[in-house]
């Protein structure tokens, strides 16, 4: 508003109350629920009948910090109930920075911090990107470069590019 770049009395017609929610790694609790909303949704969308949640598959929810908070748990739902095959979703198709996400967590800050320009955070962001993809996918290069949304061929290239086997 100071700026110019918003009508100020827009502001107070927007602002008119706020809610104040916490965020969902404060909640732990609530997951099951929202999970088990997000899986109907799936259903229908995806046209499966999943029952529910193995209990290992909820614990690892439970654990994580959703940082993307209610859209990544959605996401994370949703990609699960597509690679499911039976009639319960199992820890299996978590991908690993859910199962794991201390690794994920633990060293990303230094190693952004080490590099001295833009090309090589870059890279390494790349890099990260596809190997962790990989993983998720058990190395199947077209469903990797599909999730990244790039195309076959591109994955190939960055990945001789990069050094990746």
């Amino acid at each position: 508003m100071d700026d110019g770049d918003f009508r100020e009395d827009l502001y107070f017609r927007l602002n008119e109350f706020s809610i104040q929610l916490s965020p969902l790694r404060e909640r732990p609790k609530d997951i099951p629920s929202y999970a088990e909303h997000f899986l109907k949704l799936a259903n229908e969308r995806l046209n499966k009948n999943i029952k529910g949640f193995d209990e290992e598959y909820l614990s690892h929810l439970m654990s994580y910090p959703w940082h993307g908070n209610l859209r990544e748990l959605k996401n994370t739902v949703q990609r699960s109930a597509l690679m499911s095959k039976g009639d319960h979703v199992p820890a299996s198709v978590l991908p690993q920075e859910i199962k794991k996400p201390q690794l994920i967590q633990s060293n990303k800050m230094v190693e952004l911090e080490t590099f001295s320009d833009l090309k090589t955070v870059t890279e390494h962001a790349e890099r990260r990107a596809i190997q962790n993809t990989l993983e998720r996918t058990q190395h199947n290069k077209s469903k990797t470069a599909e999730l990244l949304g790039i195309d076959r061929k591109t994955i190939y290239n960055k990945m001789k590019q990069l050094g990746i086997n």
